[in-house]
């Protein structure tokens, strides 16, 4: 199974590298120095480039076949993205080395993808609340004890889509309505992007959403961990209870 497969064109193997990636817009997927590189004298839209592949992927398989392949532009990019639409990757094949552990939730595609958890439901003394789960970096206090220092950066922009979901929902119970989470299909990509080498256009050719907000939906709460804060408020028997986005060492 070659996975994903990416043509950068009007360029050399040898000019691979992490700067050329990113310009690409495929820096989620790929690093320079894990692919596979294939020279092609003409690819998608009749350009020579070279097709790139994870480096996990078969290396007969990465290349140019347009009879078997679908390409589509990125949106904002010179590169391509290709497929094999009777052989789409399967999310383990597209799971990073280093997963944030999470919730499985079955996706459109009918398949389970890990959710990273950026809260986790906790039953505290004053009610329900959600506490940090998002690795921290280690510091120190005044009196020399251990404390944690922040979220670790790369993992800043989750804990910001998970601090944006808590405030919505907050502001939506608080108002008595049922809570409009922003920017669903974007959010959620993003979210899934920290567990999977997946970007917008991805997502679009696995099926993982629908046009509907359902399935993007179900990824924002998922990542603060509303299943386990709904099985702490039944049971405790509660209608409702503390909602804070409490932060936890």
């Amino acid at each position: 199974m070659a996975g994903f497969l990416y043509f950068v064109p009007k360029v050399r193997p040898d000019q691979i590298d992490a700067d050329r990636l990113a310009a690409a817009a495929v820096s989620h997927a790929l690093t320079h120095d894990r692919c596979i590189k294939a020279e092609c004298r003409q690819g998608p839209g009749d350009q020579p480039g070279v097709i790139l592949a994870h480096a996990t992927a078969e290396q007969a398989k990465v290349g140019y076949y347009p009879q078997r392949q679908q390409w589509r532009l990125i949106p904002g990019s010179e590169a391509w993205l290709g497929w094999e639409p009777e052989a789409l990757p399967a999310p383990e094949e597209l799971a990073r080395e280093r997963m944030l552990d999470g919730r499985w939730l079955e996706m459109a595609d009918g398949r389970p993808w890990v959710v990273p958890l950026a809260r986790e439901a906790a039953d505290a003394d004053g009610g329900l609340t959600r506490g940090q789960a998002l690795p921290q970096r280690l510091d120190i206090d005044e009196g020399g004890e251990f404390i944690a220092g922040g979220v670790l950066p790369e993992y800043a922009d989750l804990d910001r889509i998970a601090r944006q979901v808590c405030e919505e929902i907050d502001e939506a119970e608080g108002d008595g309505r049922d809570p409009v989470l922003f920017a669903h299909h974007a959010s959620a990509t993003a979210v899934l992007a920290h567990n999977y080498r997946i970007g917008r256009l991805e997502a679009v050719v696995l099926g993982i959403f629908t046009a509907d907000e359902r399935y993007a939906g179900r990824v924002l709460l998922w990542l603060i961990d509303m299943p386990g804060y709904w099985q702490l408020e039944k049971k405790r028997g509660l209608g409702g209870g503390d909602t804070a986005d409490g932060e936890t060492d």
